[in-house]
């Protein structure tokens, strides 16, 4: 039997390792490229897909229903923030 709780990092000869330690779900995706025209750009990829992810976990199945948690995650923050 496998044990699937031990995840070993394995690296090919010359790549550059990842720095030790952890990163935030924020960090890494401000790694990836935005691919989008400049024409439109209303928000950062990386916040973008930090939501979608979140939503995702929160039991969002479509592109809509991570959409709309979005909307109200982010009203329900700024309500908090205020003091409401």
């Amino acid at each position: 039997m496998m044990d699937y709780t031990t995840l070993v990092a394995e690296s090919k000869e010359g790549q550059e390792q990842p720095a030790k330690g952890m990163q935030s779900l924020y960090e890494v995706c401000q790694q990836v490229v935005d691919g989008r025209m400049g024409r439109g750009k209303r928000y950062e990829v990386a916040g973008l897909l930090v939501v979608l992810v979140l939503a995702k976990m929160a039991g969002m199945k479509s592109v809509l229903g991570k959409a709309c948690w979005g909307v109200l995650a982010t009203w329900d923050i700024r309500s908090k923030m205020r003091g409401k």
